[in-house]
């Protein structure tokens, strides 16, 4: 059955087998003298993504915690201001009224966030994120986004009568 003009709302309610194949992207950060360092995926993103899993390394030999936001992108940031402008993949992350809502990881841990079923809201658009590096010495961040492309036809059986 062709789903292609289906509402996103309407196609994110699909079983996960309908999504197809999925395979890891990922995008990394060194440590820089700027506090705030940006990157992209570069790599093999479908025109319409979904975000499944997002996992997390930071630095191995530092013993504070780091700060991290992911945000949707057509190209790498350079500057605060693109970033404010950016679509937040969680709108509700970074500083309001005085209280912190970013992420964060402990120094040497791989957190994740699974099980997220996370669509792009635009064709074109990849991971992004940016990583507050003021209280890391030297290291490498990564971030691997786990997504697939969103499913244009599913077979009729799926439905079982049901429109």
């Amino acid at each position: 059955m062709d789903i292609r003009d289906w509402s996103l709302d309407k196609i994110m309610q699909l079983p996960d087998c309908a999504f197809g194949r999925r395979w890891p992207v990922a995008c990394a950060v060194e440590s820089s003298s700027e506090s705030d360092v940006y990157a992209i995926v570069e790599t093999g993103v479908p025109d319409r993504a979904v975000i499944w899993e997002i996992c997390f390394s930071g630095p191995v030999a530092v013993t504070l915690a780091f700060l991290f936001e992911f945000a949707w992108a057509d190209a790498l940031v350079t500057s605060p201001a693109q970033w404010s402008a950016l679509q937040k993949m969680f709108p509700c992350q970074g500083i309001q009224d005085g209280v912190d809502f970013n992420l964060s990881g402990p120094a040497g841990s791989g957190p994740a966030l699974r099980a997220l079923k996370l669509p792009a809201p635009a064709a074109g658009l990849r991971p992004s994120m940016r990583v507050d590096m003021s209280s890391t010495t030297d290291k490498i961040v990564v971030a691997c986004f786990v997504v697939s492309s969103m499913p244009r036809e599913v077979p009729d059986c799926l439905f079982s009568g049901i429109r």
